[in-house]
Formats: C-alpha cells, sequence, structure tokens
C-alpha cells in the first residue's frame, strides 16, 4: 500500500471511530439515484456500515495529463461518497451491466434479475445491491464473494 492510501484509511478510522475490516475498489459505480462512475470507488466498511466514495479521475498517457474535454469543461467533477448499514441489504448478486446502466439512466425502481449461466458467459457483469431505502446499487467489483459473504454474515 501506499503512503497516501495507508493516511487515507487512518483518516477514515479516526472519522468514523472504528477499524476497517473491509475494503474494496470498484471500477465502475451506478445508483438508481442517477449517479454513474465510469472510474474507481473506494468501499470499505467500518463497525456494520459500508462506506463508498469516488475520486476525480483525469485521463492520462504516460503518466501526462490530459487537456480537459469539451464535456469535462461543461461538465466539472462533483465528489460521490455516501453509505450504508449492512442491515439494510435487502439482496445482493450479480447483474448484467448494460441492465444496471440502464436502471441507473433511467431511475428505475426496479432491480435487474441475477445473472443467469448465460450471462456469465458472455456479458459484464457488477454486484447489485438492493437497499431497503429503494436504493440499488451496482459495483464492479474485483472479488464479489467477500462483498456478497459479508452482508450474509451480518
Amino acid at each position: 500500500m501506499e503512503k497516501e492510501e495507508i493516511d487515507f484509511l487512518k483518516e477514515k478510522e479516526e472519522k468514523m471511530n472504528g477499524k476497517i475490516t473491509f475494503r474494496s475498489f470498484a471500477t465502475w459505480f451506478a445508483s438508481n439515484t442517477g449517479i454513474i462512475r465510469e472510474h474507481g470507488v473506494i468501499f470499505y466498511k467500518i463497525n456494520n456500515v459500508c462506506y463508498y466514495e469516488d475520486f476525480e479521475h483525469r485521463n492520462t498517457i504516460l503518466g501526462i495529463p490530459m487537456p480537459e474535454t469539451k464535456w469535462e469543461k461543461e461538465n466539472p467533477y462533483k465528489k460521490y461518497e455516501s453509505c450504508f448499514e449492512l442491515a439494510n441489504v435487502e439482496s445482493i448478486f450479480q447483474v448484467k451491466q448494460s441492465l444496471a446502466r440502464k436502471i441507473a439512466e433511467l431511475g428505475l425502481t426496479t432491480p435487474a434479475p441475477k445473472a443467469n449461466m448465460v450471462d456469465k458467459v458472455i456479458s459484464k457483469l457488477v454486484t447489485q445491491i438492493v437497499l431497503n431505502t429503494g436504493e440499488i446499487l451496482f459495483m464492479e467489483l474485483i472479488d464479489y464473494k467477500k462483498l456478497e459473504n459479508l452482508v450474509s454474515n451480518t
């Protein structure tokens, strides 16, 4: 772990008054509240609460920042961070990313169906987390099974 990451995690533990017992990184994130992040979101658990937040991402080539596009200038970055209690999770399973994107873009309240065997072979999958608040979260996690186990053991 890099010093910057260690400092970030220590700061969060102090702020939330607890130890981080699970952390992961989502390479794609969306919510049915209209949030879609095409870049990384850090996801971590302290006590029985899962926190997630994104960071501004600048495209680079060989470490050199690329100039801002017209779209980036017209749509400046706005930090997104939120959390949920594990007790509020109604279900968690993998779904097709294309359906997740549609739900997020349209703000639908009906969750996507669980990915079947064919979907698992030919489609890009993301983890869907349905909360009892009506919010539906989607994350492309490296190891979704760890999060699934975390939720089921709560």
